[in-house]
């Protein structure tokens, strides 16, 4: 008895819920039903062929020399140059112009302030000695860089995914090894350097390979938007003489190609991209010394353009866990219909009651229907689903 009071107290827990299929003929609901069934497919097609999501990715890592160059510019009369009528204006190698600030961080001068210092020391009884650099007067001058925009970078970089190139090495059999499907140098690769999102025609320019990426300066600004005669907002000078930055992402990729058929599926060889984006308003110098000796130095202030380039992108393979784990996403959505379309018949509908009451059932451990007072019966006169009172006691 005491067994049988015990799992009394639990009767009400110690069930099993399965499913039981109800077939309801209902317009709304098998509208609603099937509606979101396609959006899934198409879901589930776009984000596993279309958007490829067979992939794993691997974040690529690389290194570069940027150069400046003076390509095939010829120069121009300084008289000719607009920019020239407002100051003085120096033609200055190549070598001078570009300023590096690390293998990604470079500085084209456009604009130099420079004057000669000399170190004056006074002392006073309180404070002792001290000393500061003073500009000798008759010594300073200011002065634009000319034909700044007719230069041409070029740009010397390679990118690999580390550990997709490893695996893929150790999987090779043959010791000499020519191209390689996750690794790559600018000279192996193919890339384009996009105009701004918007602009007809996309392309701006192609890199073949068996070449240095070379791109004019010009080029550089119209590719973001940029001219160095505009004037910058915050500082009120023109951005050749306060400077401006521009960030250069390097995008690399294996698995897109422009919409073509041909890499519809699978990988693509390893190919790249430069999109150019101006920082708004930013300015930048640089400050330099050289000294004569321990009294005496040069100061030079450049202005310019400070290209940042940033290697970006993403390198793919295909992998088997991945398409099953986004393939089970996408099929897991399905159960989610039927929540949702189960929860607008029984709760949301007019005849959500009788559409409850056919698709929950009580069954007993000997087999039979449980019968609940509130068990709708259908009116014979009518048709309808009626309640059955409970009877009187």
């Amino acid at each position: 008895k005491k067994v049988t009071s015990f799992m009394g107290m639990f009767s009400g827990w110690l069930v099993y819920d399965t499913t039981k299929v109800v077939r309801i003929y209902d317009k709304r609901l098998s509208l609603l039903y099937y509606g979101l069934v396609l959006l899934i497919m198409n879901y589930t097609f776009y984000s596993l062929i279309y958007n490829k999501g067979y992939f794993e990715e691997e974040q690529p890592v690389g290194a570069m020399n940027i150069h400046l160059s003076a390509g095939n510019s010829v120069r121009k009369p300084t008289s000719e140059l607009p920019y020239c009528k407002e100051r003085e204006c120096i033609y200055w190698d190549e070598s001078e112009i570009l300023y590096s600030l690390g293998t990604r961080d470079v500085l084209i001068t456009t604009h130099v302030e420079s004057d000669r210092q000399e170190l004056v020391c006074t002392e006073t009884e309180s404070f002792g000695k001290s000393c500061s650099w003073k500009t000798i007067p008759g010594t300073s001058s200011e002065y634009y860089i000319a034909g700044v925009e007719s230069l041409t970078v070029e740009i010397d970089h390679s990118a690999q995914a580390p550990v997709f190139h490893e695996q893929w090495l150790q999987s090779r059999d043959d010791d000499d090894v020519t191209s390689y499907v996750y690794a790559g140098t600018c000279k192996r690769m193919s890339g384009v350097l996009m105009n701004p999102r918007g602009d007809i025609p996309r392309i701006a320019a192609e890199f073949p390979v068996h070449q240095l990426d070379r791109v004019n300066v010009s080029l550089l600004l119209s590719a973001s938007h940029s001219d160095l005669n505009e004037t910058n907002e915050l500082t009120n000078d023109t951005y050749r003489r306060s400077g401006i930055v521009l960030n250069a992402d390097l995008g690399y990729n294996n698995a897109r190609c422009s919409g073509k058929i041909s890499c519809a599926f699978g990988t693509v060889p390893l190919h790249y991209r430069y999109r150019i984006y101006k920082v708004p308003d930013a300015q930048f110098f640089h400050e330099e010394f050289n000294n004569h000796n321990s009294t005496v130095r040069d100061r030079i202030i450049r202005s310019g353009i400070l290209l940042k380039v940033q290697q970006t992108g993403k390198i793919s393979r295909f992998s088997w866990n991945v398409f099953f784990v986004n393939l089970s996403s996408g099929l897991g959505l399905f159960t989610l219909v039927v929540i949702i379309v189960d929860a607008i018949a029984i709760y949301v509908l007019p005849e959500k009651s009788s559409y409850s009451h056919r698709k929950y059932a009580e069954v007993a451990s000997s087999g039979e229907k449980i019968k609940t007072p509130d068990t709708p019966h259908p009116d014979p006169d009518s048709g309808s689903i009626k309640r059955r009172k409970p009877k009187a006691s």
